[in-house]
Parts: structure tokens; sequence; C-alpha cells
């Protein structure tokens, strides 16, 4: 039997230290010493799991953590796009229009409005469907720069650096609603802990800058 995370877990490895993300309970979290050791092994299938490894897995399926799973793959750290080489904000973007505007300031009230009501999950698969239903091309000239100029300009009113997630999560919504298929990313560090969030088109960094993201390592890329 095969076993995998549940749903609205991820995670990734920093060093020798493994991180979960739970979008479902809207946390961060690490595994005791002993079930992370396990889960390791798990995960990388180097050999085979001993007693204590088999009881440690077996307290992450009574904890709910793992589900069984048809498949025999292991669980996988999440995987992200290549990471970014260019920003948009380096370049001169097209100046937004007030449509442009308006709709990139809905696009945020609404979505910190849902992550602050404990609604991340559904706000996060809600954009995965948007998504996946989009065309992969924009039906608006220059949507991507202008999309990525109006939410700089919202920059002036709301503060950049402590709502990374909803900016982001706005701006994903918007672009993809726009026929783009933008990827939303979360990455954390550690020591000291930080998390932040960011979206990426293609090779273009669309919401900050290269330097800001590049100590980040991806928890969850949709």
């Amino acid at each position: 039997m095969g076993l995998k995370l549940r749903r609205g877990l991820s995670f990734c490895r920093i060093g020798k230290r493994i991180l979960f993300l739970d979008v479902t309970d809207d946390r961060y979290f690490c595994l005791k010493p002993a079930a992370e050791f396990a889960f390791a092994r798990l995960v990388t299938a180097s050999e085979p799991l001993g007693e204590h490894d088999q009881d440690a897995i077996a307290g992450m399926i009574r904890e709910g953590l793992l589900v069984p799973s048809g498949s025999s793959m292991a669980p996988r750290p999440c995987e992200a796009p290549p990471a970014a080489t260019r920003s948009l904000l380096d370049i001169k973007l097209a100046r937004p229009t007030s449509f442009d505007l308006s709709g990139a300031a809905w696009a945020l009230a609404r979505a910190t409005l849902l992550t602050r009501a404990g609604a991340l999950d559904r706000s996060l698969r809600a954009f995965t469907d948007l998504k996946s239903s989009a065309s992969g091309q924009s039906r608006t000239n220059g949507a991507l720069q202008k999309t990525a100029a109006a939410f700089e300009m919202l920059t002036l009113v709301t503060s950049p650096l402590d709502r990374c997630l909803p900016r982001s999560l706005a701006m994903a919504r918007r672009l993809a609603m726009q026929g783009l298929r933008p990827d939303l990313l979360i990455g954390v560090q550690l020591h000291p802990f930080r998390a932040h969030a960011w979206v990426q088109h293609d090779d273009w960094l669309a919401n900050d800058r290269l330097d800001a993201v590049r100590s980040f390592t991806p928890i969850l890329a949709l």
C-alpha cells in the first residue's frame, strides 16, 4: 500500500529539515525528530523502514497527515516551476487604466477578506480551477504588464510587506481571469522562519524583485 499526504498538505526540504504547510488549517509546522527522520526515509526510499520508522509513520497515519494511496509513489516535495530570471518591476510597465486599477483593488479586497476569514484552502482551490480553465493566452494586449502595474500602484496606499499572500492570490486570480496561466508560489526560509508569496508568469516575476524571493524555498506551487 502506498501513502500520500492528505489533501491540503505540502512540504519542502531546507537543508536537513522538512517543513510542512497545511492550507486547511493555515499553518506551518515541522515533525518531531523521530517522525521527521522516518518521513525522510519514506520520501527518499533509500532504505527499508525500520521498526521505529514504521511506528512513526503509523503515528502520522493516525494523525491524518498520511493517507492510503493507490500508487506506490512516495510523497514528493513541492515541485515548483523554474525560478524567474527577470522581474516586471525592473522594466517600464504599461500604464494601467482605471479599469485595471479598480479590478486590482477589488481583487485585493476580496482576497484579503477571504484569507482573514480562514478560507485560504477554498480560495486556493478556486484559483487552481480558474487557472485550469484559462486559455493560456490573454484576451487583452499587455494584460500582464498592466495588471502588474496596477498592483504595484496599489502599494502607494497599501503596504506589500505583510500582505504578500492576499496580494499574490489577487494578482494570480486577476491574470487567470484575463486568460493567462500564472504560477502562484509560497516559499519559506528558516533561521529565522519567514514565509513569502509571489506570482510568476513563464520566466517573469510579476509582483516582486528577484532578490526578494531568491532566499525562499517553494513549499507550494499552484
